[in-house]
């Protein structure tokens, strides 16, 4: 019977429509929560956020201080924390 075939074809078309719309949406929840980790990652381990725990970036005409070597006395340094920034001279190494 051609009708119960059509019939038949149509149930499986709605199944499958429906089917596909539930793991799209899966699908689309788990890159939303994988996409929302790794956002908080980067917020985690942003310089900026890492001042808030109250850690400074130095900085010698431009460049990051990252050893007591890069620098020497009398030396002007800009200091950068989480509520601004300041300028000072090296004393003591």
């Amino acid at each position: 019977n051609p009708e119960m075939v059509i019939e038949k074809n149509k149930n499986k078309i709605v199944y499958l429509e429906n089917n596909l719309k539930k793991n799209f949406l899966t699908l689309y929840k788990n890159k939303k929560n994988t996409l929302n980790n790794l956002m908080q990652s980067l917020h985690y381990l942003s310089p900026l956020n890492v001042l808030n725990r109250g850690y400074a970036i130095l900085e010698k005409n431009g460049k990051l201080i990252k050893s007591k070597n890069n620098v020497n006395i009398n030396d002007k340094i800009n200091i950068r924390l989480s509520d601004g920034k300041f300028s000072a001279i090296v004393c003591d190494k």
